[in-house]
């Protein structure tokens, strides 16, 4: 639900529930509710002040679920779930509470500033949580991001309303913090218990959003600085003595470097073919060799009716020295991809057919 108090205060919230037929289990999630307060001071857009459990960070100048065919622009990879699945926490996405203050000035550059809590995974709500970022944008060409100015909401050919000839270029610089189960913690009687270890976390990048009519191309990095995003080695059990006798933690560092792209092309209004390429390596530090993914998705969005969407895609992974404590785990892609030199491995991962019906 969204809408409108008066001119300038603004809402839009998001509620899930969920129900497993069958059973009594089932979900109430309050995914997202926040106030917008826009127009505060100066010229129309310039500062706009959001509050409560935002969309997302706004990283880049395009909304969460943007993208054809991975549904969100940046890559939906954990770095340090890769070493720790108690670890979920993804750059650019999910619902956070916080604050965010943005803007767009003379209707071609954006900017936001924002503090929010981690995702419920790191375990830190707000006010304990640390994580700021910031955000610059610019776009030449095509429509004004505001659809106000000189060109405003009209495109060269109002046959082909998505079809432009524009480029825009984002800048992002994020700070977090995620508590995570390192996997040493012992209990009485000799069960694992978990151990909260600390992952400070510094992440920068560019995104470039190329359209030249009905042909797009959307090309990122980012770089992720994680202090100790790692388990360490499990506990030994209890003790002769019934103390339990906990394992040593891995404070290691780790900087992962991610490259994105996606080429799509509007063939008609309901027919986008494309194809995805992500390539994540991280530098594990600790002598251990560098860990690196590299994810292929083909796939083609379509419309069966309005107001049915249907993508079909494929997933194609490629993966070296990947560890499978986290979420290259076991099932997904054997345990024998381990942190040892030269282990690789390929799969066609699976194939995808998503159904979206709006009501």
């Amino acid at each position: 639900a969204a809408g409108a108090f008066n001119d300038t205060l603004t809402y839009m919230t998001q509620l899930t529930l969920e129900s497993d037929f069958g059973s009594p289990s089932g979900s109430f999630d309050i995914e997202t509710a926040y106030l917008l307060w826009n127009d505060v001071v100066g010229p129309r857009h310039l500062v706009n002040l959001w509050v409560g459990r935002l969309w997302a960070p706004q990283l880049t100048s395009f909304g969460l679920h943007s993208d054809y065919l991975n549904d969100t622009v940046m890559p939906a990879v954990s770095v340090a779930g890769l070493y720790n699945p108690s670890a979920a926490y993804t750059l650019g996405h999910g619902h956070h509470d916080g604050v965010e203050l943005n803007g767009i000035a003379g209707h071609r550059f954006a900017y936001a500033l924002g503090w929010v809590g981690s995702s419920a995974a790191g375990g830190l709500s707000s006010p304990n949580a640390e994580d700021v970022y910031a955000h610059i944008g610019v776009k030449s060409g095509g429509v004004a991001l505001d659809g106000e100015g000189k060109y405003g909401p009209n495109v060269p050919d109002p046959r082909k309303p998505w079809a432009e000839k524009a480029i825009t270029l984002d800048l992002f610089a994020y700070h977090g913090l995620q508590r995570m189960d390192n996997g040493t913690g012992v209990a009485a009687g000799g069960a694992a218990a978990p151990v909260l270890q600390d992952d400070r976390f510094n992440a920068a990048g560019a995104v470039v959003h190329a359209q030249w009519e009905s042909a797009l191309l959307t090309a990122g990095i980012q770089m992720e600085r994680h202090d100790a995003p790692f388990q360490g080695t499990a506990g030994l059990g209890q003790g002769s003595n019934g103390i339990p006798i906990n394992g040593v933690p891995n404070l290691s560092n780790a900087t992962t470097v991610m490259q994105y792209s996606e080429f799509n092309y509007i063939v008609w209004p309901w027919f986008v073919p494309g194809v995805r390429t992500e390539f994540t390596n991280t530098q594990v530090g600790g002598g251990l060799p560098d860990a690196q993914l590299l994810r292929i998705v083909p796939g083609i969005a379509m419309l069966a009716r309005p107001n049915i969407k249907i993508v079909v895609s494929g997933d194609l992974e490629w993966g070296k020295n990947l560890p499978y404590v986290g979420s290259w785990s076991a099932a997904s892609a054997g345990a024998g991809l381990v942190n040892s030199a030269n282990t690789t491995k390929f799969e066609a991962e699976q194939i995808n057919v998503l159904a979206a019906v709006a009501f």
